[in-house]
């Protein structure tokens, strides 16, 4: 859930960034994107945003300088994000192995 949450609240902002930049005359990725209402462009920010947590593969990139910056940013949080929730699994399931052997050890001495 608090994954979801950072996604949209990314995914917003770099929606913010494209709009700023073809506001000020740029090139910019909302271009790139094949529907041009609000809801589609949030929906290929949010695509956006989800395919920096993740190793899939989306069309959308960066145009100018400012969206350069704000995805390496992104990548970087990501990176973090993502080893600390891969971390947390890895330890949760490492606890559930150890609890399982320790019942194992039990149930064989009875």
């Amino acid at each position: 859930l608090c994954i979801m949450l950072l996604n949209h609240y990314i995914a917003c902002s770099w929606y913010a960034v494209g709009r700023y930049e073809e506001e000020s005359g740029g090139t910019t990725w909302l271009s790139d994107c094949d529907t041009p209402t609000k809801l589609g462009h949030y929906a290929c920010a949010l695509h956006w945003s989800m395919t920096q947590f993740t190793p899939a593969t989306q069309n959308i990139r960066p145009c100018s300088f400012e969206e350069r910056m704000f995805a390496v940013c992104v990548v970087l949080i990501a990176l973090v994000t993502f080893s600390t929730f891969l971390g947390r699994m890895t330890s949760a399931i490492s606890q559930l192995i150890s609890l399982h052997a320790d019942r194992t050890q039990f149930e064989v001495k009875l």
